[in-house]
């Protein structure tokens, strides 16, 4: 959709979730390959929200979204616009979030490899705003 409308920048925003409900944070994401097992982790959640991701890990499907994104990476020069922009996002949010007095915990910029940020052609990045599954976090977000 972002192409078909010649968009500026594409900004997905998520709820994050965990099995521990005590962890928090807000994140941003930038489409990169990565090696941090919490950002794969948080990218197989998303990329197979309708399934279950723990089986994906070795499927077909799997090695050909991978081989998209890769193929992707290597193309999108939007990646590197894509930095600052995850950069800009974050601070501000985390600046708003703390004026607001809520106690946020701060999980960074990360590179993900995110399919929804694939193929863009525009600085592309997916915010994590919160824990839907931290019960304070939740109740903020409500």
């Amino acid at each position: 959709m972002a192409v078909q409308a010649q968009a500026d920048m594409f900004v997905s925003i998520h709820c994050n979730a965990h099995k521990n409900k005590n962890v928090r944070g807000v994140s941003t994401y930038f489409l990169d390959d990565t090696d941090d097992q919490e950002s794969i982790m948080t990218a197989l959640k998303e990329n197979y929200s309708q399934g279950d991701y723990t089986a994906a890990v070795d499927s077909k499907e799997t090695r050909d979204l991978l081989s998209y994104t890769f193929a992707s990476l290597q193309k999108n020069y939007d990646t590197i616009r894509s930095i600052p922009l995850a950069d800009m996002i974050h601070k501000k949010m985390l600046k708003s979030l703390k004026k607001g007095n809520y106690n946020v915990g701060d999980l960074g910029v990360r590179k993900g490899v995110f399919w929804v940020l694939c193929g863009t052609n525009t600085p592309a990045v997916l915010v994590e705003t919160s824990f839907i599954s931290n019960p304070e976090e939740e109740s903020r977000l409500k």
